[in-house]
């Protein structure tokens, strides 16, 4: 069992996005996956129940926006991934899902005010580091093409020494009409842009987390 949380301090990054589209591709690729949704929006939870309505399923997904779900997480080993979906603040409950992981991937847009957030959720992996072993990097996401400000953040991001990942998400319509139809990118449009930019998202997390 491996878990790996989309978090970040800061809202608005697109985690959710992220978190169904992971949990879609690991499912296609003979995955026992649960999605947790530890928001308590319970946007993970409502595409789920949109998944179903359309039959398409594929991967169990509960909500429980818990403070106490690092305790918990071992009650879920029968699968092989958990992604946990975390809120966008700092709280007891987004303390515990950081704890509860393996892995934790954290979304920002190209931005200064993304980047003064990133400082402090890497203080908090930091602090649940003492507990045990957790590896986090960061992906950018909502990424307008060509902009010099992404040229800017990733300079910083590499000034800092912050890991982060090769592909990028795109500012892209495809992802919001997916998320409509309960479905993941690759689900709606195998040829699409933002499907190829999940697959290759979804396969450098694969080799970093050890999936397989």
């Amino acid at each position: 069992m491996k878990v790996i949380s989309i978090a970040g301090e800061k809202g608005g990054t697109g985690k959710t996005t992220v978190a169904v589209n992971l949990a879609v591709e690991a499912f296609h690729d003979g995955l026992k996956v649960l999605l947790i949704d530890a928001d308590i929006q319970g946007s993970a939870f409502m595409f789920h129940e949109t998944r179903q309505e359309t039959k398409t399923g594929g991967f169990q997904t509960i909500i429980k926006p818990s403070k106490t779900l690092h305790r918990q997480i071992q009650d879920f080993s029968n699968f092989d991934l958990i992604i946990i979906d975390t809120g966008g603040r700092d709280s007891s409950v987004f303390r515990s899902a950081i704890t509860a992981s393996d892995y934790v991937i954290v979304p920002i847009q190209a931005g200064q005010f993304d980047l003064w957030s990133l400082s402090r959720t890497v203080r908090i992996i930091e602090e649940a580091t003492k507990f045990k072993d957790i590896r986090a990097k960061v992906l950018l996401n909502m990424v307008i093409p060509r902009a010099k400000i992404v040229k800017d953040v990733i300079s910083a991001l590499k000034n800092a020494e912050i890991d982060f990942f090769s592909t990028t998400l795109g500012l892209r319509v495809a992802y919001r009409e997916a998320i409509s139809a309960g479905l993941g990118v690759t689900e709606m449009n195998k040829k699409s842009k933002a499907s190829e930019e999940v697959r290759n998202l979804w396969q450098e997390v694969k080799k970093w987390a050890n999936l397989g």
